[in-house]
């Protein structure tokens, strides 16, 4: 079991979870695409797995309506707490927040239609044991759908950006050490199939900075500290601030194009 449930890298403290929402912000646009088409619908009840600060599963809320019923999962008690108070203070009432993962038997909970799951398997050493215990949450014919980067690239620059080449290779690097589950978007079709699974859709995207793409620049620079530093407390906010105008700068005067990782969305039923 140790084997197949891994520790989120990046731990759970509240400027971690600022840069979760940050990132929710850029990525919402295909998650929902994803979600749409694996055929999320009105009164569908959804389980989110490594819920994180919860914008997931808020999304999905949205779409299955007040009929639906949506609960995120995540085994950080923080994370749980802060997704709980944002949920509250939305008024939204179809979501429900729990402390656990998919090893761990939601009490009171009848099957779900339906799991989603972002960014999750990368941090997995054991992507196909996590996704066999996640299949264990739905009830036969359910969707499961996830949405993983695939960081084992380095998308070069158009017209050539040296200083943005440079961070993208440093970026880079400060990822392959810290994401045990690297490999997972560009293995989904596999991982599906050693689960017994066949995902006969799916699609990948590319995330694309421009010379005004003042989120994209955010995301890049808060996400590199995170993966370099840890997000250290007293400087994160005005560093990342600094280091993204930087990068942001160097497109505009050049008016380039650069390029997060691809965005790879996957998703299969279970047999009915």
């Amino acid at each position: 079991m140790e084997r197949t449930l891994a520790t989120y890298h990046l731990g759970h403290a509240p400027i971690e979870l600022a840069r979760l929402t940050l990132q929710a912000e850029l990525l919402r646009p295909i998650t929902e695409r994803l979600l749409r088409s694996a055929g999320l619908a009105p009164g569908m009840r959804v389980l989110e797995i490594g819920c994180g600060a919860g914008d997931v599963s808020f999304l999905a809320a949205d779409l299955v309506g007040p009929q639906g019923r949506v609960v995120g999962i995540d085994r950080a008690p923080e994370a749980i707490q802060h997704a709980t108070e944002r949920a509250r203070s939305g008024g939204l009432r179809n979501v429900t927040f729990y402390k656990g993962g998919p090893d761990i038997p939601l009490s009171g909970e009848e099957p779900f239609d339906f799991l989603i799951g972002r960014y999750v398997l990368v941090h997995q050493q054991d992507p196909v044991g996590f996704m066999r215990l996640a299949t264990a949450n739905l009830r036969p014919g359910g969707t499961l759908a996830f949405h993983e980067p695939d960081s084992s690239l380095i998308a070069p620059s158009r017209p050539p950006i040296p200083i943005y080449d440079a961070f993208n290779a440093q970026y880079h690097s400060a990822t392959q050490t810290a994401l045990a589950g690297k490999e997972a978007a560009f293995r989904l079709a596999a991982i599906f199939a050693d689960c017994g699974l066949v995902s006969s859709e799916g699609f990948c995207e590319r995330l694309v900075g421009l010379e005004n793409s003042d989120l994209f620049f955010l995301w890049r620079a808060t996400s590199y500290l995170a993966f370099k530093s840890g997000l250290y407390p007293d400087q994160a906010t005005s560093d990342a601030a600094q280091l993204a105008a930087d990068l942001q700068t160097a497109v505009r005067t050049v008016h380039g194009q650069v390029f997060g990782p691809d965005q790879w969305c996957l998703w299969a039923k279970l047999p009915a």
